[in-house]
């Protein structure tokens, strides 16, 4: 884990969109010269190296498990001898790195070539990472790079600027133009989609082609401008004709909270994934107009709907007894339960299924007759 990179080197993994910092000196220290061997480095303005920090959104949610750091690619002698991290899986809730209860100051470089490697104690899970210098020489110039492996299952499907989903799968219910197209909803790109109308029945919806995991949303503003989504909604479909709102906390259906200025990323990460081909997000209240950018997180295999709950009855050997078999799935959109005995399909004596707003269930009724008959049918 110490020795896989995450790929910061390399803008065909991180690119370039992913850096941001709290200032930068010049055009020659500004965020994306921070990576790791080139010959540039990341500074602060002058006057804000106190408090400043560096900003990696790292794409996916990984362990991270060490972090390497250099100084300046170029004369002066200017490097960071001391630093701190900060991580955040939603970029809303940060936290230091600690060890004992305190902020870990790491050990950083005694010059401006050498790379300096740290191991985390306590590997952290995390999507964004901020460096934070705390001493340096002459000025706080570095360059990093983060090591660890990449969590299951929360990686991005690839709306995100530069991301390999095709145009044609995202679409939406209007558009306010030609410039502002469901297509134009992309995580960190240049433009927004924004919808023709301000009202909640509005969307920008996402074919995955196929059944997927989905456990998290990215959601950004309209950057030129102060318009965004403050809450939404999701609905999931697995044929497109059939839909279902996402729910948590019993039958409630989830609003998840959005973003409060133009070009913060907020990540909201489900309570439990979702098997899907299809979802809709449909803003609920928004700043001045519904405009935004969504990346969404899971993987390419669904998930295995929960089974709730499958009884298990004796049937009393008498005339007129019976029981009933239920099988409960924790997936609404479920299209078929179906039943076997000994191998052979017996569904076409079950009641069929039934659903409510967060399972679909079947029930089997097994009547006693005589043996022979039970043994024969069931």
């Amino acid at each position: 884990c110490s020795r896989i990179s995450i790929g910061i080197p390399s803008p065909a993994i991180v690119p370039n969109h992913r850096f941001t910092a709290s200032s930068y000196y010049d055009i020659r220290y500004i965020p994306i010269n921070a990576r790791l061997r080139i010959n540039k480095a990341w500074e602060p303005a002058k006057g804000k190296q106190s408090g400043s920090w560096l900003h990696i959104d790292l794409g996916s949610v990984v362990f991270i498990c060490a972090v390497a750091t250099q100084g300046s690619g170029f004369p002066p002698n200017e490097y960071v001898k001391k630093y701190k991290l900060r991580t955040s899986s939603d970029n809303i809730n940060w936290k230091y790195y600690q060890e004992n209860n305190v902020d870990k100051i790491f050990t950083g470089n005694t010059d401006r070539t050498t790379i300096e490697t740290n191991t985390l104690a306590i590997p952290t899970k995390a999507k964004f990472i901020r460096f934070y210098p705390v001493a340096w020489n002459d000025y706080a110039a570095i360059r990093v790079d983060v090591y660890g492996v990449p969590l299951v299952c929360r990686k991005p499907f690839g709306l995100e600027k530069g991301g390999n989903l095709g145009n044609i799968k995202i679409t939406s219910s209007s558009k306010a133009d030609n410039s502002h197209d469901a297509s134009d909803g992309r995580l960190y790109g240049n433009t927004s989609w924004c919808s023709r109308t301000s009202s909640n029945s509005e969307y920008i919806q996402i074919d995955f082609v196929k059944m997927v995991t989905l456990t998290g949303i990215a959601t950004q503003g309209y950057h030129t401008m102060d318009k965004w989504v403050k809450t939404y909604i999701i609905k999931y479909s697995i044929d497109g004709i059939q839909w279902n709102y996402h729910r948590e906390g019993g039958n409630s259906v989830k609003i998840f909270q959005g973003n409060s200025d133009r070009s913060s990323i907020a990540v909201r990460w489900l309570s439990h994934p979702l098997t899907v081909r299809y979802i809709k997000v449909h803003p609920q209240t928004w700043n001045t107009a519904v405009c935004m950018r969504i990346e969404v997180f899971g993987c390419k295999s669904p998930s295995a709907p929960e089974i709730t709950k499958l009884t298990n009855r004796n049937l009393t050997a008498s005339i007129g007894s019976y029981v009933e078999l239920t099988c409960q799935v924790k997936e609404p959109l479920i299209q078929h339960i179906q039943w076997y005995s000994n191998g052979t399909d017996v569904t076409s004596l079950s009641g069929g299924i039934t659903r409510d707003v967060t399972s679909v269930k079947s029930v089997l009724r097994v009547n006693y007759t005589n043996a022979i008959d039970v043994t024969r049918k069931y």
